[in-house]
């Protein structure tokens, strides 16, 4: 308050006191640390709401591959394998469920790429398509549809479909292969061996959807489609997603059998939300905190607990267990 000297009238100053300040700023900042994590949540909905969304698409497609071809997508023949579009939809074909499922998502062009084509313009074909991420297999939560790091050309012997290259398109779901603890590894290095006298394992004990060469009928899902898992979300280390340091993702998502597009649901291998570096490379999950997602034959997308019963999440990998399941959904 001052004084004027020509009026002697007291005016009183306008403006705040520190201690009025440092209450607004404070109710300022409580308001942003309520907002921000609403922001977050809101957030993080829609991205799994378009996760979500990936799932049943992806879903739909291996039903439709099946009422087109009579059976579920084959898993191929193994890691170092990529689709060939002049090999069909059975076990000649050594590609896996993601190549054989584009003309189901509207990728007629990705899938034909090289079709009908000579050695090298073939290879280079190849190569473009698994070169070309697509957003349908990624979980928004996660990662983007870029390419990233492979080591696909540098840990062993490899078929000579594709040029070598550094970074390709990979995937955030997988296929279902049943209960059964360790993969197949073995596969012919080429079409004349795989076509010709080449001693493949057995598949008898593989109890899922999808794995080397399968050929797996609705008929075949004793325990009833809606209660026998699909494709979902896999298992990554989050030190992992840019990187090639997981063994469940270092190949091409259109690659045969392997880890990066197959998961098993063994007791030994529980869905887990993603940690910063532990690697269970066999493993569903996902990262998102509270559940995870899948697809269960029937087309139906279910958000299941990380916290499910071991023996209640083998049985839902397990087609043909004739076990009675009831599915608690998170």
């Amino acid at each position: 308050m001052f004084k004027n000297s020509s009026t002697g009238i007291q005016i009183k100053r306008a403006g705040l006191t520190i201690i009025e300040l440092l209450v607004i700023l404070t109710i300022i900042f409580l308001v942003i640390a309520l907002v921000i994590p609403a922001i977050h949540q809101a957030r993080e909905a829609s991205r799994k709401a378009q996760c979500m969304n990936n799932l049943k698409k992806i879903g739909q497609a291996f039903i439709e591959h099946h009422n087109i071809h009579g059976h579920f997508p084959t898993g191929g023949w193994g890691e170092q394998w990529v689709g060939d579009p002049d090999r069909g939809y059975d076990e000649k074909q050594p590609g896996g469920w993601a190549f054989n499922i584009l003309p189901f998502l509207g990728n007629n062009a990705l899938h034909d790429l090289g079709a009908g084509l000579e050695y090298d313009e073939k290879k280079t074909a190849l190569t473009e398509r698994v070169t070309s991420p697509l957003p349908i297999f990624h979980c928004p939560s996660r990662r983007a549809a870029l390419n990233y790091p492979s080591w696909r050309f540098f840990n062993k012997p490899a078929p000579q479909q594709v040029r070598n290259v550094d970074f390709v398109a990979k995937t955030d779901y997988a296929a279902n292969s049943g209960d059964l603890k360790i993969f197949i590894n073995r596969y012919p290095l080429s079409y004349e061996k795989g076509d010709g006298d080449f001693q493949w394992e057995s598949t008898t004990e593989y109890s899922g959807i999808c794995f080397q060469r399968s050929k797996i009928l609705r008929s075949d899902v004793l325990d009833g489609l809606a209660n026998t898992y699909l494709i979902g979300e896999k298992y990554m280390p989050v030190s992992a997603y840019e990187k090639s340091t997981s063994l469940g993702d270092e190949q091409s998502l259109f690659a045969g059998q392997a880890y990066d597009s197959l998961r098993s649901s063994h007791p030994d291998y529980p869905p887990l939300h993603d940690q910063y570096q532990k690697d269970s490379p066999a493993g569903f999950g996902s990262a998102h905190t509270d559940s995870w997602q899948v697809v269960m034959c029937d087309g139906s997308v279910r958000k299941m607990s990380y916290n499910i019963a071991p023996y209640l999440h083998s049985n839902l990998g397990d087609r043909k267990d004739l076990q009675e399941i009831k599915i608690e959904s998170e």
